[in-house]
């Protein structure tokens, strides 16, 4: 009888619900919104740590931020590494270490600018001053120089001719026009009247790299595919390449 009593003493405190338990439930389209979102990492040259962008999504206002974060790979350290409104997105770890690079919107930033910051943390510094998003990060072998992707229109000279082309198609009180390309899609906001261009900015430089002029035979920068995936960079740093898509 004693043996029975406490069997059954030790079956209800094993399954016995505590009262600050929260009970079982579904789960909802809330709760997933709840749960950050961690992106690509880009591990640092050493291999002992990679830097990530995090993005938290706000239902109520219909918006999502995101930060940069420092992980350890072996799951000791996780620090943060900006904490600013707007987002701070695709970061790319520099060759030498020293750096990080990521896009963010700051300020009066209009568009989205390349920021470097150091490892450790501190204060980012802007090193770009273009009219146009960047994207797809890359820094040169030499760690001096990175380059990015963005959509420009392939009749302007230079930045205060793509502005000028901007503003009149924001002015203009029509938007339609005319398609004469057989692999015209709207797809993500695609104007096939754009293509894409890399470009380059100075890294830990104290001024802006020299640009290759738009057009230039002699940059290798250029590329004449309208959409283009992604840009490698030799040891040197002296030059890049772009791999487009079809």
């Amino acid at each position: 009888m004693r043996r029975t009593l406490t069997i059954c003493l030790l079956f209800i405190a094993l399954t016995g619900t505590r009262a600050d338990e929260q009970p079982k439930r579904l789960l909802t389209a809330d709760d997933l919104w709840r749960v950050q979102r961690v992106g690509p990492p880009s591990m640092a040259p050493d291999g002992k740590a990679c830097i990530v962008e995090v993005t938290k999504y706000d239902i109520d206002k219909d918006d999502s931020t995101s930060d940069l974060w420092l992980l350890s790979t072996d799951g000791k350290e996780q620090r943060q590494l900006t904490n600013s409104a707007g987002k701070s997105s695709n970061p790319k770890w520099s060759p030498d270490g020293q750096s990080i690079a990521f896009v963010a919107k700051r300020g009066a930033d209009d568009p989205a600018q390349i920021y470097v910051i150091p490892p450790a943390g501190g204060e980012a510094r802007r090193v770009s001053h273009v009219p146009f998003g960047p994207t797809a990060l890359k820094w040169s072998g030499d760690s001096k120089t990175v380059y990015f992707i963005a959509w420009t229109w392939p009749d302007a000279a230079d930045d205060e001719a793509y502005k000028k082309k901007e503003k009149q198609l924001k002015d203009a009180k029509s938007k339609a026009f005319v398609i004469d390309d057989a692999q015209f899609r709207l797809l993500r906001q695609v104007d096939r009247r754009r293509q894409t261009a890399v470009r380059l900015r100075g890294g830990r430089g104290d001024r802006e790299a020299q640009e290759p002029p738009r057009g230039a035979p002699a940059s290798s920068c250029r590329p004449t595919s309208r959409r283009s995936a992604t840009t490698t960079s030799p040891p040197d740093g002296k030059s890049c390449a772009s791999s487009p898509k079809t």
